[in-house]
């Protein structure tokens, strides 16, 4: 049996891939403070490991606001698992989809009680400085329009779940809005996520399991709920097109292969190594 030696810079590198994944579990940017509670780590610590990878390209510091997963880490990702496969699939889709509405759209998944950003296509005329794409982002599913579409069209179980640890997030309003979304078959959101942005989505489906959501976003100023609301057809009709191909694709073993298009973070994450 072939033994791998621990050495202080296998233990350097099993602390960075610790950091970099409880980062990816985390909503983003995410302070300092909160990245060490999340490991159960000195503070000092988890900073000398982030900065060592920011240098790396591995993470981007954003100033006062925190931490995110770097542009590198995000490139490494792509080019394993199913990416590669899956922007073949899904990325003409949403293609044709922003260049048919001058919006631009987006492709989100779940993850456990987030849901992150997957892929985008972004038409040129669409540079809202208030707004970014950015790949990789995290938000809670309880909290706009993607993470909404996918929480009204989940298990009545996984929904109480994901309120559960969202408490006081307006429980009764948003069960009523819930309602409503699994009614309509798409959900609004406007200045939720992103200020100065309005958008419609549609979750992903393929038999009764939601995999994520398609999602069309303007400025608030281009683009009104009405407006958003005769899209809802041309949206649920891409979703479509998406959906079935991707359920092929991921094969029996979906949800295992779908969480492999996510990081998520170490159950016990620990940088005592």
């Amino acid at each position: 049996m072939h033994l791998v030696t621990t050495t202080p810079t296998t233990s350097v590198l099993a602390r960075s891939v610790v950091v970099l994944e409880t980062l990816a579990g985390m909503e983003q940017p995410a302070a300092l403070p909160a990245v060490a509670e999340r490991l159960g780590a000195p503070v000092s610590q988890t900073y000398r490991v982030l900065r060592a990878l920011q240098e790396e390209g591995f993470v981007d510091h954003v100033g006062r606001r925190g931490y995110r997963v770097g542009t590198r880490a995000i490139g490494l990702g792509a080019l394993l698992g199913p990416w590669p496969e899956l922007r073949a699939l899904t990325y003409p889709v949403l293609v044709r989809l922003a260049g048919g509405t001058s919006l631009s759209a987006r492709l989100h998944v779940r993850s456990g009680y987030d849901r992150v950003l997957l892929l985008a296509a972004v038409p040129p005329h669409d540079h809202d400085p208030s707004w970014r794409t950015r790949i990789g982002e995290r938000s809670p599913l309880t909290r706009g329009c993607s993470g909404r579409a996918i929480l009204a069209h989940l298990p009545e179980s996984e929904i109480e779940a994901v309120l559960g640890a969202r408490a006081g997030e307006e429980d009764g309003t948003l069960r009523t809005e819930l309602r409503r979304i699994r009614g309509d078959g798409f959900a609004f959101s406007s200045a939720a996520n992103h200020a100065g942005r309005r958008g419609i989505s549609v979750p992903l489906t393929s038999a009764s399991e939601v995999m994520g959501a398609l999602s069309l976003s303007g400025p608030q100023a281009a683009v009104d709920e009405d407006g958003l609301r005769r899209l809802a057809g041309t949206v649920r009709a891409a979703a479509d097109d998406i959906a079935g191909p991707l359920s092929a694709m991921l094969g029996p073993d979906a949800t295992r292969r779908r969480y492999a298009l996510d990081v998520l973070p170490p159950e016990h994450p620990r940088l005592d190594r």
